[in-house]
């Protein structure tokens, strides 16, 4: 490499002499062509992506881990990392609420290692990072943050960005079975009995329409369409969705309402009642399974593809009397 070429690298007012952006019309799938000068590398290196910002992006990405690194740092360890995360979130959306949770491992991810190569992350890397002891929620979060690094590492593996997928080597952190708790209803009653308006409204919601606690804070009464007799859910978890408003939940849940600090009121109520953690979800599902029979339909009211998640995460055998006097509250 000579020196001018190493110098107009540094210059940040020369920096696209390193590297050159072209189109690249004789491949449809990737028409943006990279070409890192020989001069600055010491070899011409090509490479080729979908769009002309990411082709930009991966140059200046590039140049400054040959800068940094060696032009050797390439062929050892692949993309960075902090490179891998710029083109994923680039290429995806991150929309609903698990856009923002992805977006928020990624971030912790991407602090974490931001000097690495992708490729020279191992196993033991990965493992250390989803068990991080300041994590708030435990196995939940490990399990999500593999997850998401899962999605992560499969689509820098599609798209070339390292040569050897880490994330199939690695176990998923095992956790033990979810403790589901519900609520009788007499412990019900005497909880609506209690409440605020507000308070009333968030326990209508969760325990006879199933919706999660994250879905009811973004809801407005205009969401509730009472005269169709359906809520209308627009950022669930799981996407959009209506809910049939039940006998129940029509008797209880006033029609005006506001949110702000609805979930600290709940919290004051939930220790007040002894109500168990997502006890009100696994209240609906657990009394609408005993009812209906039917866990196709429990699981399309919860916002659930699978009728499996039901019997496996959320309800527990209940009797049909107890079910009766559920809904008949």
């Amino acid at each position: 490499m000579d020196n001018a070429g190493q110098s107009d690298n540094m210059n940040p007012s020369t920096t696209e002499r390193a590297f050159i952006v072209s189109p690249y019309p004789a491949c449809p799938t990737a028409p943006w062509k990279l070409e890192i000068r020989a001069r600055f590398a010491g070899k011409k290196i090509r490479r080729f992506f979908k769009t002309e910002a990411e082709a930009f992006f991966s140059g200046e990405e590039l140049t400054g881990q040959i800068r940094e690194r060696g032009v050797s740092s390439l062929a050892a360890d692949g993309m960075t990392v902090v490179g891998a995360v710029r083109r994923f979130e680039m290429a995806r959306k991150f929309t609903g609420q698990h856009g923002q949770h992805m977006a928020r491992i990624l971030r912790l991810f991407l602090e974490s290692f931001r000097s690495r190569g992708l490729g020279s992350l191992t196993p033991g890397d990965l493992h250390r990072f989803w068990d991080r002891p300041e994590w708030p929620d435990g196995n939940a979060t490990r399990r999500q943050a593999y997850a998401y690094l899962r999605i992560f590492f499969n689509w820098c593996e599609r798209n070339d960005l390292v040569e050897r997928n880490v994330i199939r080597r690695v176990d998923p952190p095992k956790t033990p079975e979810p403790l589901k708790g519900i609520l009788s209803p007499d412990e019900m009653r005497a909880a609506l009995k209690k409440a605020s308006p507000e308070v009333r409204a968030f326990l209508s919601l969760g325990g006879f329409a199933g919706l999660r606690s994250a879905e009811i804070i973004e809801l407005s009464p205009e969401d509730l369409e009472w005269k169709e007799g359906e809520i209308h859910i627009c950022r669930g978890k799981t996407g959009e969705r209506y809910v049939h408003m039940e006998e129940a939940f029509i008797r209880h849940c006033p029609r005006d309402w506001r949110m702000a600090n609805v979930r600290n009121w709940y919290k004051r109520l939930r220790a007040a009642a002894k109500i168990p953690r997502n006890g009100l979800r696994h209240s609906f599902a657990t009394y609408h399974l005993a009812r209906g029979r039917d866990a196709g339909k429990t699981a399309h009211e919860m916002g659930h593809s699978s009728p499996r998640m039901v019997s496996r995460v959320y309800a527990l055998a209940a009797r049909r009397a107890d079910a009766d006097a559920w809904w008949g509250i």
